[in-house]
C-alpha cells in the first residue's frame, strides 16, 4: 500500500478550487483586499512613527539633554517596541475582513448547485452529505486563508519592530482561524436552507449582524473569537502577562507555560466552535431535506393574505367597489418591462398602493408630531426618519436590482430572454424601467420628510 493511496482524493474540493481559480473576481478580491490591508498598515505605521519623532524632538528641546549622538541613538532605540501598537491597530482589520468576506464567500456554495440543478448529481456519487458540506467548507476556507497568508509578511515586519509577544502572535493566528470557521459555517447553513443565492446572501449577513449585536450586548464580548482576542490582549504586553499568570498555577512546569498561554485564549472559543459544529450539522440535515424545495416568496404570501383581508373589508364596507383594476393587456414594444409591471408582486398597482400606505402613514404621523411640537424636539426626529427612509429604500432597491437577473437564472428563463431580439443593454434598461413604479413609491416618504424639514426651517426663519 503506497502513501498516496492513504490521502483522500477530495473530488468536490478539487472541483471547487478549480472553479474559483478560473474566476477573475477571485484574484480581484485578493488584490483589493491586500492593497487595502497594506494601506491600513502603512498609515498606522506612519502615524506611530510621526508621533515618536515628535516625542523625540520634544525631548531634545530640553536643556541639559544628552549629546546629539546619544539623542539619535536613543531615538533609534525608541522606535523599537512600537510594533505592539501597530499590531493592536492592524489585527482588528483582519477580523473585520473575515466578518465581511466570509459569509459572502460561503452563502452560494450549495445554492449554486440548486440553481444549476446539479445538486441531485452530487447525491448520485459516493459522497455523503457530511462530506459534501465539509468539502464545500474547505473550498471556501482556502481562499480566505490565502488572503490571510498575504498578511504574514506584514505581521512579520511588525513583529520585528518589537512589542509583540510570541504568545500574542500565535494566539492571534489561532483566533483568526476560529473566526473563519464560525462565519463560514453560518454561510454554509444559510446556503443549505435557502433556494437562491440572493436569499442566502441576505440571511447570512443578517445572522452576522445579529451575532455581533448579541456579542456586544452580552458585555463579556467572548461570544466570538474577536471578542476573545479583545479581552485577552487588551494591552501590548498581554502575551507576557498571560505567561506570568499561567506560571503562577501550581503543578505547571515553567517550560509548558508558553504553550498553555497560547492555547488559553483558543480554549475560550469553545462556545463559538460548538456553534460552528452545530451550524455544519444543521447544514448536513438541510442539504438533503431542502435540496429540491420549490420556490415560495414570503412577500407574495403576505400580499395574498393582505388581498384576502382587503377584499373582505371592501365587500363589507363599500359593497365590492374596485377603483384600480389590473389590466391584462399584451405588451406593444416593451415586453420585459411589461412583465415586471404586470406579473411581479412589486410591480402591480394595488400592491404598490398598499406599500405606499404602509410607509406613508407612519411618515405623516412622525412629520405631524415634529411640526406641531412647538420646536422643542427640533428637526432631529425628522432627520432620523429621513435616514431610516433612505436606508429602507436603498435596501429594497438594491435587493430588487440584485435579483433582477439572478431570479431569471433561478427560474431557468434566462435562456428565453437571451433568445429574444434584444441586446443585453436593452434587457437591463427594461428591467430598470419596470422598477420605476417601486422607486416612485419609495420616494414619496422621503419627499414628505424633506418637505416637512423645509417647512420647519422656513417657519423658524420667519420667527
Amino acid at each position: 500500500m503506497s502513501l498516496r493511496s492513504l490521502i483522500p482524493s477530495l473530488p468536490l474540493l478539487r472541483r471547487e478550487l478549480a472553479e474559483l481559480a478560473s474566476r477573475r473576481q477571485t484574484y480581484v478580491v485578493r488584490v483589493v483586499g491586500a492593497v487595502a490591508l497594506l494601506s491600513v498598515v502603512f498609515l498606522t505605521l506612519s502615524s506611530n512613527l510621526h508621533s515618536e519623532i515628535a516625542n523625540r524632538q520634544g525631548l531634545s528641546a530640553y536643556p541639559g539633554s544628552a549629546s546629539p549622538g546619544a539623542i539619535s541613538a536613543a531615538g533609534r532605540n525608541r522606535f523599537l517596541g512600537i510594533g505592539g501598537r501597530i499590531f493592536s491597530e492592524t489585527v482588528p482589520w483582519l477580523f473585520y475582513s473575515i466578518q465581511l468576506l466570509m459569509p459572502g464567500l460561503c452563502c452560494g456554495t450549495i445554492t449554486m448547485e440548486k440553481e444549476r440543478n446539479t445538486l441531485g448529481i452530487l447525491f448520485l456519487t459516493r459522497l455523503s452529505p457530511l462530506t459534501i458540506v465539509l468539502e464545500k467548507l474547505c473550498s471556501r476556507l482556502v481562499p480566505m486563508l490565502t488572503f490571510l497568508l498575504l498578511t504574514f509578511p506584514v505581521l512579520a515586519f511588525v513583529y520585528s519592530l518589537g512589542g509583540v509577544d510570541t504568545v500574542l502572535l500565535l494566539s492571534t493566528l489561532g483566533l483568526l482561524l476560529c473566526e473563519c470557521l464560525l462565519y463560514a459555517s453560518l454561510g454554509i447553513l444559510c446556503s443549505s436552507w435557502f433556494r437562491t443565492t440572493v436569499s442566502a446572501f441576505m440571511c447570512s449577513y443578517v445572522l452576522v449582524a445579529f451575532l455581533l449585536l448579541l456579542s456586544a450586548a452580552a458585555g463579556s464580548g467572548s461570544l466570538t473569537p474577536f471578542g476573545v482576542w479583545r479581552q485577552s490582549f487588551a494591552r501590548d504586553s498581554a502575551g507576557a502577562d498571560v505567561i506570568a499568570a499561567v506560571s503562577r498555577f501550581p503543578g505547571i512546569p515553567p517550560g509548558y507555560a508558553p504553550v498553555i498561554a497560547v492555547l488559553a485564549p483558543i480554549v475560550r472559543t469553545i462556545p463559538a466552535l460548538l456553534a460552528s459544529a452545530a451550524c455544519l450539522g444543521l447544514a448536513t440535515v438541510f442539504l438533503t431535506r431542502r435540496a429540491f424545495v420549490t420556490g415560495s416568496s414570503p412577500l407574495l404570501w403576505m400580499f395574498r393574505a393582505a388581498d384576502r383581508f382587503f377584499v373582505w373589508l371592501n365587500d363589507e364596507t363599500t359593497g365590492g367597489i374596485v377603483i384600480v383594476r389590473d389590466q391584462n393587456v399584451l405588451p406593444a414594444f416593451d415586453p420585459i418591462s411589461w412583465r415586471e409591471r404586470s406579473k411581479k408582486s412589486l410591480g402591480k398597482a394595488r400592491y404598490l398602493f398598499r406599500i405606499l400606505t404602509l410607509l406613508e402613514i407612519p411618515t405623516l404621523a412622525v412629520c405631524t408630531l415634529a411640526a406641531t411640537a412647538g420646536g422643542a424636539p427640533g428637526p432631529e426626529p425628522l432627520r432620523y426618519l429621513l435616514l431610516i427612509s433612505w436606508l429602507l429604500a436603498a435596501l429594497i432597491i438594491v435587493v430588487k436590482g440584485a435579483t433582477a437577473i439572478s431570479s431569471e437564472r433561478a427560474r431557468e428563463t434566462i435562456e428565453a430572454l437571451l433568445s429574444t431580439p434584444l441586446t443585453g443593454a436593452q434587457i437591463l434598461q427594461e428591467k430598470v424601467i419596470g422598477m420605476r413604479r417601486l422607486m416612485i413609491v419609495l420616494a414619496v416618504p422621503i419627499l414628505t420628510t424633506h418637505l416637512t424639514l423645509l417647512m420647519t426651517q422656513l417657519d423658524r426663519l420667519g420667527d
